[in-house]
């Protein structure tokens, strides 16, 4: 009986192993196939504003003004921002269903969007710039934006 359950575990374990493969397998295939319905690119902007909060650490805001090309093409909810050297490097993007059997309206659709920026608990005073999509804005860091006495990048 002994060996007869060790067999037995023996093929639990494995037809358990090749069930987790093969739903791992059809979880990247679906994240793969989600990617391929979508064409993405980025964001057409035309105006961008820097908001200072009253805080401490002061907190920074943009507002991203802007044209979808579409009625079908909607922002991304994926942001992606560095920071390097004194610009703050925004990208936005725009994604829009590749079925061609959507009827869209061929009309631009201005668009609003407010992010709030990353990377700015600790940076010092001075002009910096944000950059959205190639769309960029000066801004001042009136004060050294420390939690604490002492300069975290140093």
């Amino acid at each position: 009986m002994d060996q007869n359950s060790n067999n037995n575990a023996k093929k639990f374990f494995i037809i358990l192993a090749v069930l987790i493969v093969a739903l791992v397998l059809i979880v990247v295939l679906r994240k793969s196939d989600n990617q391929d319905e979508y064409d993405v690119s980025l964001a057409s902007v035309n105006e961008v504003e820097v908001i200072l909060k009253e805080s401490f650490p002061v907190e920074v805001d943009v507002l991203v003004k802007g044209d979808l090309p579409d009625g079908c093409t909607s922002l991304s909810e994926e942001i992606s921002q560095r920071l390097i050297g004194n610009e703050f490097s925004v990208e936005l993007k725009t994604m829009k269903l590749k079925d061609a059997d959507v009827m869209c309206t061929q009309a631009l659709v201005p668009f609003e969007k407010t992010i709030s920026l990353e990377n700015v608990v600790g940076i010092a005073a001075g002009d910096y710039t944000v950059n959205v999509n190639g769309v960029t804005k000066n801004f001042k860091m009136d004060v050294d934006n420390y939690i604490s006495d002492v300069d975290p990048l140093k």
